[in-house]
């Protein structure tokens, strides 16, 4: 193999970006040349020229652009690529036809698109006609795989998130809770944009609801930013929790956060294979998920704790159960570590991705 495009529509930060990014390092560190390429800069661009690589921006207008495949083409041709690798649908159904264009295999990555089918238009004639070019594709977990199935696709494969384990230590541990206030108190994290989809309002209000339950001390930090960050404060005032509320906006960085956190929460109504759930169970944190997407294929088992979306009493049960048996709980989140390391790191997911390449 002389070298791979590998290509997704958007800039970033996000789930998708990030397993990009540590795709394209991972693959590289394997000696594969990897020409990342995007059609939007932000903080993926930045990532990638911080790593070392040549990033190459895609000129494309927006909606329907039937002329970025044979920019794609032109791509693949002049860097003489024998595979085009894409991540998200419409991403995906270009580089289905840009790589019959370009004579070179296509495969195609599935983050969760298929969970909305009512924000994407016309999904199950894309799944189609990328089945009929010839994309092989894969997705981030069985569910995803279940429901691109559904919708048209065949024979797709399921490929987790690529997982680089942050470093935590105790230093940074000490450092961050000096930095929030907090001593002897059960830290809980949260770490996702500020938007409906991922339900802060049930977190906040399930969190209140356990303090009500429980006499541990324990403090509730919110890392991210977005449009419901002002209404997620007044709610917290309006419970009169401020004080146990830590809104430490958006982190570059999540290192600091995991390392100086006890427990994390997600309280999300649609994911695929979260990575923030990867890199809090990575880091040896508790974990508590919503019931959705692939969240259950990683906490169920005895890993951590689930509860149904929009479930306040059913978050505020988990939180409560896990402060109650602190035992149990660790039991749990060292079972959850090691099934992370093991399925989930960079090394096992790029010789997945290897052996589809036929490098392997």
């Amino acid at each position: 193999m002389s070298s791979i495009v590998h290509f997704i529509e958007t800039g970033g930060p996000g789930g998708a970006e990030r397993v990009f990014l540590e795709l394209s390092i991972g693959l590289r560190d394997a000696g594969v040349t990897v020409i990342p390429a995007t059609l939007r800069t932000g903080w993926l661009t930045e990532q990638l020229a911080s790593h070392g690589f040549s990033h190459h921006l895609i000129a494309s207008r927006p909606g329907l652009d039937p002329l970025l495949p044979f920019r794609l083409r032109s791509l693949i041709k002049r860097t003489k690529s024998d595979l085009l690798h894409t991540h998200l649908l419409d991403s995906n159904f270009y580089g289905a036809i840009a790589a019959k264009l370009a004579g070179v295999r296509h495969v195609g990555t599935e983050h969760g698109d298929v969970h909305h089918t009512d924000k994407k238009n016309r999904i199950e004639k894309k799944l189609r006609w990328m089945m009929r070019l010839g994309t092989e594709l894969c997705a981030v977990s069985r569910f995803t795989a279940e429901e691109a199935e559904r919708l048209g696709a065949r024979g797709v494969r399921v490929v987790g998130n690529p997982l680089r384990p942050a470093p935590v230590t105790t230093a940074l541990r000490e450092q961050f809770r000096r930095e929030i206030g907090v001593t002897n108190e059960w830290v809980w994290l949260h770490a996702a944009n500020f938007r409906p989809v991922k339900d802060q309002e049930t977190l906040i209000r399930g969190f209140h609801l356990a303090l009500r339950k429980s006499e541990h001390r324990q403090v509730l930090v919110l890392a991210g930013d977005g449009e419901n960050r002002e209404t997620l404060e007044a709610l917290g005032r309006e419970l009169g929790i401020s004080e146990l509320l830590r809104f430490i906006g958006f982190q570059r960085e999540m290192t600091p956060a995991l390392a100086g956190s006890d427990g994390f929460i997600m309280s999300s109504l649609s994911e695929a294979l979260p990575m923030a759930i990867l890199e809090a169970g990575g880091a040896g944190l508790y974990v508590i998920g919503t019931t959705v997407g692939g969240v259950p294929e990683l906490l169920g088992g005895g890993r951590g704790g689930l509860f149904q979306p929009r479930d306040i009493d059913g978050l505020s049960r988990e939180i409560t159960t896990a402060l109650r048996s602190k035992e149990e709980t660790a039991r749990k989140a060292l079972s959850l570590k090691n099934y992370v390391l093991e399925r989930y790191s960079v090394s096992a997911v790029v010789g997945q991705y290897l052996k589809i390449y036929g490098k392997r």
